[in-house]
Order: structure tokens, then sequence, then C-alpha cells
């Protein structure tokens, strides 16, 4: 996928949006992010349980993932295990903002959409619902190349790839890594991080620049001509973030959950119900 998509960058966007080349070389394929854990996936197989899993370019909107669990409920196929996606928000909200009319009348669509699939449900079911971050309002952006362009490096020096909160440079020369990273510190809306570890300079680069919650680089590789209003991925600056998103689970005993739930506990109770079922 990523060779697919610095091809795309490279043949089109980056020759409009002057954005600097990707070396595929550099993005190699991580096959197990999480080797020490056991994914829901494996679980479901492993207790031979049946299950589907419904994303785009299946559905690509919120009703129409609602008409596809109708049809899933009708027939005496439904699976024990069912993961559905209401793909609309997220770019929405990107794209609109937080408080736009339309994204507030999608989370109401999606609450009325989960209600009825509640009633579809038999009694011994569960419904849980989650999201896998929040959003934030941007509030300024970052121009990293223009913060790299007047540095007279050439193609040969580094590569980097331009995500909308984390730049990663693959730096092959001492000269041009202190370069850069004077460049970047002269930026207070964001941190610098150096790697050391290989496998961390494989994946991230010997040099980062992350930035600060509500910050985003414009132009990047996702965005190179129209900035969102709305990002995530940011490192949380501390618990109860308006990143951590939402995370609402049915029939859950309190001897189970012994604490208020937040995000990090969607594995473990994903776990309960496959390992119990």
């Amino acid at each position: 996928m990523i060779n697919n998509f610095s091809r795309i960058l490279g043949n089109s966007l980056l020759k409009s949006s002057n954005l600097l080349p990707l070396n595929r070389r550099l993005f190699p394929v991580d096959k197990s992010p999480f080797p020490e854990s056991s994914s829901v996936l494996s679980l479901i197989r492993e207790k031979k349980l049946s299950y589907r899993f419904v994303f785009s370019p299946e559905v690509k909107t919120n009703r129409t993932a609602f008409s596809l669990l109708k049809t899933i409920y009708a027939s005496n196929e439904i699976p024990d295990f069912l993961l559905v996606h209401f793909p609309q928000l997220d770019v929405l909200t990107h794209r609109e903002g937080i408080n736009s009319i339309r994204k507030r009348e999608l989370v109401t669509e999606i609450d009325s959409i989960i209600a009825k699939t509640t009633d579809l449900l038999s009694k011994d079911s569960h419904v849980i619902t989650f999201s896998d971050h929040g959003m934030v309002a941007v509030t300024g952006y970052i121009d990293i190349i223009g913060k790299i362009r007047h540095l007279n490096l050439t193609k040969s020096d580094y590569v980097v790839f331009l995500d909308s909160v984390m730049a990663r440079f693959w730096v092959f020369k001492p000269s041009a890594f202190r370069k850069i990273k004077v460049a970047l510190s002269q930026e207070v809306n964001g941190t610098i991080i150096e790697n050391q570890n290989e496998d961390m300079v494989n994946k991230f680069g010997n040099i980062m620049f992350v930035c600060s919650i509500g910050y985003i680089i414009f132009p990047n590789y996702y965005d190179p001509i129209n900035p969102p209003k709305t990002m995530h991925g940011y490192i949380p600056s501390s618990f109860g973030s308006p990143l951590t998103g939402i995370f609402l689970a049915d029939g859950l005993s309190k001897k189970f959950m012994k604490v208020k739930s937040s995000m990090t506990d969607l594995m473990p109770v994903l776990k309960h119900f496959i390992e119990n079922r």
C-alpha cells in the first residue's frame, strides 16, 4: 500500500505542490506491529467463531452500512462476531470542523442506527460502540517544506515523509542532519525526536518532528492543497484529552468493569466476550 501510495504521489501531487520526493525503499512492511499481543482476529479464529468485517469500499455511507446490517440480520447466517465501520463521520469532521451542523446530524444518525441495530439483536448479544480517536480543531499550520527549502540540500542528502502531524526524515549526511535539526528547532509548536535504534530509524527516520496538539503540517502528502479543519493522531499531552474518543459497552457486568472504562479497555473487553462465547 505504501509503495502504491508513494507512486501516486510521485507521479501527480508532488509535481503540483512542490513536496519532496519519496524513496520507497525506506518504507518496510511491518507485519507485526504488536508482536507481544494477540489480535482480535486471531482470537476469533482460535475459538473457531464466524465473523464478518463491514468496511469501505463495501459501504460508503452510514445508511448503506445499516442497510447491509439489516440484510445480515434477516438472513440465517448471522456471524458470531460482526465489526461495522461507519465511514462518513471522520471525513466530514476533517473537512467541516467539530461543530458543523452536518457533523452533528451524522452523530445523531449514527446514534439512531445503533439504537435500531440493538433492537434487531437477540437478548444474549452484546453491542460495543467505539471510535479509534477523537478530534481537535486545527489552530495553526507548520510549513515544514518552507523551513528546509532554503537549506540548499540535495535529494541525496535526505528523504522526508510528511504526515498531517508528523514529519519523518531519513538524513544521510551529518551536515544535512545538523541543518535540518536547527531549522526544525526554531518551530515552537512541535517537538523534535531523534531516533537511535535501528528498527525505529527504519520505520520513522533518524529525526522526527511531531506537532503540538492543534497544529498540523501543511502542505503534507495527504492534504497538499486544502488543509483540514480538525485533526487527530497527536501524542496525548495528558489523560482525558479530547483525543481519547468514545467507548460504550452494553451488558458489561460491574464485576468485570471495576473502573471507569477508557479506550485502552477495548481489547480486554473484546477478549472477554470472545473467550466466553
